[in-house]
């Protein structure tokens, strides 16, 4: 079971690599607008992420993140601002902001001196 799972990240990984990436290579060098590249650039780096552990703990019973709080997460792991996470995901900056706070709560981040980027980090 295990060596199967192992085997289909494998062909999953293969398949980005020499299918995906290419287009996306592609697309780069296209004329994007600032916003346009920015989505690219987050649809590369969740491609590379993929394979990392992140996803699957944030998206464990324990933590319980909807899919909406996976997608800010993975923005604020990568350094978007709430102005950056709203343009990208065409949300209201205060809708994002009470994302942010339901992810502090589900994440046990009750001290304000922790950031959620800096315990994401943290996350293997």
């Amino acid at each position: 079971m295990k060596k199967d799972k192992m085997e289909i990240g494998e062909k999953v990984l293969l398949n980005i690599k020499e299918i995906i990436i290419p287009y996306l290579k592609r697309l780069k060098s296209s004329r994007l607008d600032r916003a346009q590249r920015d989505c690219l650039d987050m649809v590369e780096s969740n491609l590379k992420d993929i394979t990392l552990p992140l996803g699957y703990r944030l998206s464990s019973p324990h933590f319980k993140l909807t899919p909406t709080e996976i997608r800010i997460t993975n923005l604020i792991k990568h350094g978007k601002t709430t102005k950056e996470i709203s343009n990208i995901l065409c949300l209201s900056n205060r809708t994002v902001e009470t994302h942010r706070y339901n992810i502090r709560k589900k994440l046990a981040i009750h001290n304000g001196r922790v950031s959620i980027r800096s315990f994401l980090l943290t996350i293997k």
